[in-house]
């Protein structure tokens, strides 16, 4: 595993430490909107502590890192010297790539060590695997940074140093809302992921359950790709569609941004399907600004407006001919057919003059 520093001073590479004689560092507990209840098992280091490298190291501790599994390891037992390790037991093997947590957790670690040494007047001299890179993508046994500090009255402090304390984070305290995530399993091997972008939903269709909750608020694009971690740290997911909880396109930009995001996850965009009742600002925005080859899909359950209306409220805002004129501009645009949802409901849209309706409405190809 080769880890190049990045071009900026942020030295995006993990640390950790190993071995018996060690400091072995525990996780936080997190959850709140500022650290200040998170950061209370590690707040800076003992006003007593006067050793600048275990000074640096209590602030080095309260540094992020993916999952906030803090995968490091600290070696105290060379004087004036330490080595870190990556703790492998704290690696996430069915989530991030290895790579990307050793790069992105641990390079949070040294930043702040950084930061606190310079803070005291020292200057920190950090080494890069010390005993030799790791071979591929294995995480070995070996440190991944020897650090040491040497006194330098000259050295320049960082104005970011202030801010570790008061730093904020972006896991909101959980407000109680109902959230739904689906993982599907099908004999052919998929694995698939149903997704939910609100809590609640404002469009009330009558058949759906969502549809009779009260709508509570848009989920941000971290609340929507948390749900897909918490499948993806089970078991391998190859396909997510956005149908569960709310009207995506009522919430497009942080769709969106979590539709971009799913790659890193293993999923393409191709396997990638966000599905609308037809919102025409969002579709809209969907033809013209999304250029990845994510699907769309349209849930549709009626092949004509009067019966559509009764039962899906926002046809009377965007009736059919609008709607299927939208996607079909989608499909001249992106060469991409749209998919079709239709719910048979006994007695309400299932009969075989609807079903001839249907047919006619979305003739030509363009749907599947």
């Amino acid at each position: 595993m080769k880890l190049n520093p990045l071009p900026t001073r942020r030295r995006l590479l993990q640390s950790s430490a190993a071995g018996a004689g060690l400091l072995f560092l525990p996780p936080l507990s997190g959850g709140c909107t500022r650290p200040s209840i998170a950061l209370r098992p590690w707040d800076g280091p003992s006003l007593d502590e006067r050793d600048p490298l275990m000074v640096a190291l209590g602030y080095a501790v309260l540094a992020p890192s993916p999952h906030n599994a803090q995968s490091w390891r600290v070696d105290l037992r060379r004087p004036g010297q330490i080595y870190l390790y990556v703790d492998r037991e704290r690696l996430l093997l069915a989530s991030d790539p290895l790579s990307r947590q050793v790069h992105l957790g641990q390079g949070t670690f040294l930043e702040l060590l950084d930061l606190a040494a310079r803070e005291q007047g020292f200057d920190p001299r950090i080494e890069y695997f010390p005993l030799g890179e790791y071979a591929g993508d294995v995480v070995e046994d070996r440190p991944i940074a020897a650090v040491s500090l040497v006194p330098d009255a000259a050295i320049a402090k960082d104005s970011l140093f202030g801010f570790i304390r008061q730093r904020c984070t972006n896991k909101l305290a959980y407000d109680g809302r109902p959230l739904e995530a689906v993982l599907m399993v099908y004999r052919d091997g998929r694995r698939s992921l149903c997704l939910s972008s609100q809590s609640g939903c404002p469009l009330t269709c009558t058949f759906c359950a969502t549809g009779q909750m009260r709508f509570a608020r848009n989920l941000s694009a971290g609340e929507i790709l948390d749900q897909a971690l918490h499948f993806r740290r089970i078991e391998p997911i190859d396909h997510v569609v956005f149908m569960g909880m709310g009207e995506p396109m009522l919430n497009f930009d942080e769709v969106i941004a979590a539709a971009r995001r799913l790659p890193d996850l293993g999923i393409t965009h191709r396997r990638t399907t966000i599905s609308t009742v037809g919102w025409l600002p969002g579709l809209k925005r969907f033809v013209d600004e999304v250029d990845e080859p994510i699907r769309l899909a349209l849930s549709l359950h009626a092949p004509d407006d009067e019966l559509r209306s009764q039962i899906m409220p926002v046809n009377d805002r965007y009736p059919l001919r609008d709607i299927i004129a939208e996607c079909r501009r989608h499909v001249a645009q992106r060469r991409r057919r749209v998919f079709i949802e239709y719910v048979m409901l006994a007695g309400v849209n299932d009969s075989r003059a609807q079903a001839r309706a249907l047919a006619a409405l979305l003739g030509g190809g363009d749907f599947k």
